[in-house]
């Protein structure tokens, strides 16, 4: 079974065409590369999920980082409809988008199938977009790769999650974590809101990060800080912005990070 969108059309484009322009257009409007992490070599990386139009730019300016084949994808993102108390994993074959097909990693699911934190749960899956608009900028930058697609449920236990990711992570590994900031609160509001929730994540403190993230991608975060802190990754910020950016409207704002682990 290969796994057809449930957002082309809506978050991106369904023309292949068009999405690939749209894509060149996040590329172009992406922030300028922080020099901390110039030439390194990018771990992990976190990226918002939102419609292209409002959350492209940021996303890509983590993406444009990926300088280097990595052959495995391991994707958090958080379930928006379906409630759960594991990380699901999905029984396709592929992952389809308008850029073609992308493989699932069979091997990995099955070694992480299993762990008791795991479990196959297609229907968390089944109209879910925070992890399917990454696999675009994925197939963008990176062009052949496997993936690992996880949606998480609430109230995880990080650290026992993270020692099982950590058996399918080598060197040719990417971990991505799929996450929005705060929502809907007035501009200036937000900005220290997300700012708050960037600092904790860039202290690698677990129990500050567990206070004061206001996302809704918080259980990948911080399984993700787990993980760099078991193999030493450093975070570093390279873009944040809002929805008013595009939409103007600053009355009620959706928050947008790209952050890289190196």
């Amino acid at each position: 079974m290969v796994r057809k969108p449930n957002v082309a059309g809506s978050f991106y484009p369904a023309d292949k065409g068009e999405l690939s322009a749209e894509l060149e257009r996040c590329f172009r409007d992406a922030a300028v590369t922080p020099s901390e992490v110039q030439g390194k070599g990018i771990k992990a990386i976190i990226a918002p999920h939102a419609g292209y139009i409002y959350s492209g730019a940021t996303a890509a300016s983590a993406y444009q980082l990926l300088k280097r084949p990595y052959h495995r994808i391991v994707l958090l993102g958080p379930s928006h409809y379906v409630g759960f108390n594991s990380v699901a994993l999905d029984e396709a074959q592929g992952w389809r988008t308008p850029l073609g097909e992308v493989a699932l990693d069979q091997k990995a699911l099955s070694i992480l199938s299993r762990s008791e934190y795991f479990k196959v749960l297609p229907e968390a899956f089944a109209r879910e977009h925070s992890l399917e608009v990454q696999v675009p900028f994925l197939q963008k930058q990176l062009k052949s790769f496997k993936l690992v697609p996880l949606c998480c449920g609430q109230e995880l236990a990080s650290l026992p999650i993270a020692l099982e990711l950590n058996n399918i992570i080598d060197n040719d590994t990417l971990v991505a974590v799929s996450s929005d900031l705060s929502h809907y609160q007035p501009q200036q509001i937000a900005e220290k809101i997300d700012h708050k929730t960037i600092d904790a994540i860039l202290s690698r403190d677990q129990e500050r990060i567990k206070m004061d993230l206001d996302a809704c991608g918080r259980e990948g975060i911080v399984i993700i800080n787990e993980l760099a802190k078991l193999n030493n990754w450093q975070p570093q910020l390279v873009d944040y912005r809002t929805s008013a950016e595009a939409s103007g409207d600053e009355s009620a704002v959706v928050g947008y990070v790209g952050m890289v682990y190196y």
